[in-house]
């Protein structure tokens, strides 16, 4: 049989196999209706109906419809999802939300305990698949929890074989803290947690994150209140491309959203080695050699409500060496720049979903151009120059009601100069000023922001010459578990210098280690890339770019 009638025949079974794989059943989940004339329980519904979708979410065996898509798709239909909603409507939101099942709850106050009632039904028929209740006091919501989500399931395999079963661990309770909360204390816990689910459905994410402390305070291994937490902690992608050695290591308008104090360290080497790049020019053999190395130390901090504050110290080793090979010996010229500075940033969250920052970098530079002829012993060597440079810095963050799409970009300029060297004479062909550079980035968070899609793009203009040089880097990242992510993507690079143009290709991978008792995290990038020259027209350079960024958080400061 031929390759082609194999392919065939392997790619129909794969779609018939795929089309024939059992769908795992949608679930969406009303907040439950509550009887009772004490007002600390009127949230109650629900915080009990978030712990069970939490319960739900982590058996992988259904697909359950978030309560951001639920809102955003019902809106004023949301009461539709309650047990005490006429059946029509029931069915139509099922519909909207595109469910194959709707679960529904009521809570009746009976004083010292609760009675906790559920039910599900088709939506394509609109038959009871699942019914149960609970009695209990308050204080054992998360049994509660654990034992209906458990109950609700096997009632669904019922009916969807393919339906995965908590196991029987999940029923129990959660394991006791060192020091066991009362159960005035835990009932204290569940309203708290109530009460930040209806702060965050009326976007009060002050107060959301005030009550959900209060519960994690409590009850500290609770899922549903870290998964809220989660939500309201802002947590993007850990990709992070190598950007301008004068601007900050990181978009000020950051500052404005962070929660904990944060101190950073972060390391970047390009061509260690000096390995040289060899072409022709005029017939001359040519070597060249660009090479960088930055360091950055900083410490941001949440400074009131929406504000932060940024501090870093740096210093930089940039090489930039032709060298020609020629018959009567060896002429070579290079820039050698050094510099060493501080930036200051701040940042404020203007309103929910936009932020803004600022930042002024000051540095000193210290730079060298040096020229030499070898074969008759003569030599040439120019003196240090030093330059005090600035450079202001602007940084703007969007992002959608639940962080799942955010958009940054910041860029800044300098006032340093750089030297041109001719590849012909080894001489400085003139001074231009260091270009403008702009970092666009566009992420989407999926799976409880658990994978990360990012297009990165990076432009370096020149100001007062011609020159433009931009990136484009798609990248994927994806948390394999709390403590390891890993991350990879591809790089394209384009450069247009005098009437010159470049191309270059290259890829970054990754990874990111999470120490959360000493709230650490360690990122490793590794990057591969054709690099057109900052230097010398129409010639690409091989790199290899490790880059490391280590961050403590949570050391001092927290947002109140």
């Amino acid at each position: 049989m031929s390759r082609f009638p194999c392919f065939l025949a392997v790619l129909f079974f794969g779609v018939v196999s795929l089309w024939a794989a059992p769908q795992l059943p949608r679930v969406a989940i009303g907040d439950f209706a509550v009887t009772s004339d004490n007002p600390k329980l009127k949230y109650i519904g629900k915080g009990l109906a978030e712990m069970i979708a939490t319960d739900l979410y982590a058996s992988k065996g259904l697909v359950l419809i978030d309560r951001d898509r639920r809102d955003a798709i019902l809106g004023e239909m949301e009461f539709a999802l309650s047990a005490a909603a006429d059946p029509s409507e029931q069915m139509q939101a099922g519909k909207l939300l595109a469910a194959d099942y709707l679960l529904f709850g009521a809570i009746v106050d009976m004083d010292t305990v609760v009675l906790v009632s559920c039910r599900m039904i088709s939506v394509e028929t609109g038959a009871v698949v699942w019914t149960d209740e609970r009695l209990g006091p308050l204080s054992d919501y998360d049994k509660m929890s654990r034992t209906l989500a458990a109950s609700a399931l096997k009632g669904l395999k019922q009916v969807r074989p393919s339906v995965a079963v908590l196991p029987p661990s999940a029923a129990a309770p959660a394991a006791t803290p060192a020091a066991p909360a009362t159960p005035a204390q835990r009932e204290e816990a569940i309203v708290a947690f109530s009460k930040a689910i209806d702060s965050y459905d009326k976007r009060d994410m002050a107060d959301a994150k005030k009550q959900l402390k209060r519960a994690k305070a409590i009850d500290p291994t609770n899922a549903a209140v870290q998964a809220y937490l989660d939500k309201l902690t802002f947590v993007t992608a850990k990709f992070k491309a190598m950007s301008e050695q004068y601007l900050p290591s990181e978009n000020p308008a950051y500052l404005g959203i962070i929660d904990t104090d944060q101190i950073t360290l972060s390391s970047v080497f390009v061509n260690m080695n000096e390995a040289e790049t060899r072409f022709q020019s005029n017939g001359i053999p040519i070597g060249l050699v660009e090479q960088d190395v930055r360091q950055f130390l900083g410490y941001r901090f949440p400074l009131g409500k929406n504000w932060g504050v940024g501090v870093e110290g740096f210093a930089y080793h940039y090489k930039n060496q032709i060298t020609g090979y020629a018959p009567l010996g060896t002429k070579s010229a290079l820039t050698n720049p050094n510099a060493y500075g501080g930036i200051l940033t701040v940042g404020n969250e203007v309103v929910p979903g936009l932020s803004l920052g600022v930042g002024m970098t000051v540095y000193d530079q210290a730079r060298q151009l040096a020229s030499e002829v070898g074969g008759n012993g003569a030599a040439s060597n120019d003196p240090t120059h030093n330059y005090l440079c600035m450079a202001p810095s602007l940084g703007l963050v969007l992002r959608n009601r639940d962080s799942s799409i955010v958009f940054d970009s910041f860029g800044g300029w300098s006032t340093e100069k750089t030297v041109r060297i001719s590849t012909v004479t080894f001489q400085a062909l003139d001074t231009v000023d260091a270009p403008l550079f702009i970092e666009n980035t566009l992420s989407f968070a999926f799976a409880q922001r658990r994978i990360f899609a990012v297009l990165k793009q990076d432009n370096n203009v020149g100001i007062d010459h011609a020159l433009y040089a931009g990136t484009i880097a798609p990248s994927l990242e994806a948390w394999l578990f709390e403590w390891l992510a890993i991350r990879a993507s591809v790089e394209g690079d384009f450069t247009l210098m005098g009437s010159a143009t470049s191309l270059g290709l290259g890829g970054t991978g990754g990874l990111t280690l999470r120490i959360r008792p000493w709230n650490l995290d360690i990122d490793l990038n590794m990057t591969y890339r054709q690099r057109p020259s900052r230097t010398v027209e129409g010639q690409t350079l091989n790199e290899l770019v490790p880059f490391v960024i280590i961050r403590k958080t949570n050391s001092f400061i927290t947002r109140q």
